[in-house]
């Protein structure tokens, strides 16, 4: 118990920051394992779902431990950045496919609402996750 409470005083809001963004990032993952890419076969990549994982879970290991705190942040973006980079590559003929005839309302209605979705949190976790990339997630001592 004693170590959960001086790693919460040790730590700054960013490490909730981090988990809720860890988060995103899997459950993006998983609507596009079991939602987009598990209804289009030919758009599905398995290291779009497993990066986001293996980022979470490198996060919550790095940021137990003082020296590597502050670089768990960095390695939650590598994997959820790479995770929206794979992604984009394995399903961007969807949207060469849907608007080949042109962007008008019945194209847009032809738009798979799970890529939409995916896309849509992948890069929202990419995003945030750069942003707390620059933060600190270790309090700095402060000598009076």
């Amino acid at each position: 118990m004693k170590f959960w409470k001086n790693l919460l005083k040790e730590r700054t809001s960013i490490l909730f920051v981090g988990c809720a963004i860890a988060v995103l990032s899997v459950v993006a993952a998983m609507i596009y394992a079991f939602g987009f890419g598990a209804n289009n076969p030919q758009y599905f990549n398995a290291a779009a779902v497993a990066l986001p994982i293996v980022g979470f879970v490198a996060y919550v290991v790095l940021v137990l431990f003082k020296p590597t705190a502050n670089y768990a942040a960095v390695v939650l973006w590598v994997c959820t950045f790479a995770a929206f980079l794979i992604y984009a590559v394995a399903s961007y003929m969807h949207l060469a496919e849907v608007f080949y005839s042109g962007i008008n309302p019945e194209t847009l209605k032809l738009l798979d609402k799970g890529f939409v979705v995916c896309m849509a949190m992948y890069l929202v976790a990419a995003i945030a996750a750069n942003v707390v990339m620059w933060l600190k997630v270790v309090r700095k001592e402060v000598v009076a």
